[in-house]
């Protein structure tokens, strides 16, 4: 019995993430400001779905927390309809970001993206 509350305790634990983290009110920007806010930092590495060889684009919106995490990505569009999906999405790699030197405060920020993928050349 004593293993089997450890073993529940440890799983708990285990399945919590940290929470985002604003200081303040999430700011919308333009993705031409982002470098006024945060830095690219690193990239935690997940499983990249496989996209389509005819390439395509889509828009998505994500928000950068005060410790630079990304968080509430969400898709916008996709062209061709279908080419990205919020399943997709979800599994692309989360980014972590550095406050840049203007943003002392770490002020967390909305931002809508858009990707563009060309073509496969055979």
């Amino acid at each position: 019995m004593r293993k089997i509350l450890i073993a529940l305790i440890l799983l708990s634990v285990g399945c919590t993430s940290t929470p985002p983290l604003y200081n303040s009110e999430i700011i919308k920007i333009d993705p031409l400001d982002i470098e006024k806010y945060w830095i690219f930092s690193s990239s935690t590495s997940r499983e990249i779905p496989k996209l389509a060889s005819t390439g395509g684009e889509w828009t998505f919106e994500v928000t950068i927390d005060s410790n630079g995490k990304e968080w509430n990505k969400t898709l916008i569009s996709s062209n061709p309809v279908g080419f990205m999906t919020q399943r997709k999405l979800d599994k692309l790699n989360n980014n972590r970001w550095k406050a840049a030197p203007s943003n002392q405060k770490r002020q967390p920020v909305s931002i809508r993206m858009s990707v563009k993928i060309l073509p496969k050349k055979v």
